[in-house]
């Protein structure tokens, strides 16, 4: 069962903000892209503090295949979201 996010300073309930964000996945030093993920982001219609959640199952494509790095520069900056902290694939 899925219950929308909580906004832990204001105490409410955040709302679909954006649906479809591509969220980069990114590892090594210095860092590199290494995936690309579907999400949603979700607001808190009070303080707009955001959070992104509710990923695919998969990514929808990975730095080892062919079109990543067309498909990552084809993303609108509106859509895309990074996460800098993600440390798979050989990061620290």
């Amino acid at each position: 069962m899925f219950h929308n996010p909580i906004c832990v300073r204001c105490q409410i309930e955040m709302k679909s903000h954006k649906n479809g964000v591509i969220v980069v996945d990114y590892a090594y030093t210095p860092a590199k892209p290494i995936k690309l993920w579907m999400a949603d982001e979700w607001a808190c219609p009070k303080c707009l503090n955001c959070v992104v959640l509710g990923f695919a199952e998969e990514p929808l494509i990975q730095h080892f295949e062919n079109l990543f790095f067309k498909t990552l520069c084809d993303i609108p900056k509106d859509l895309r979201r990074n996460n800098f902290e993600f440390r798979g694939e050989g990061g620290e």
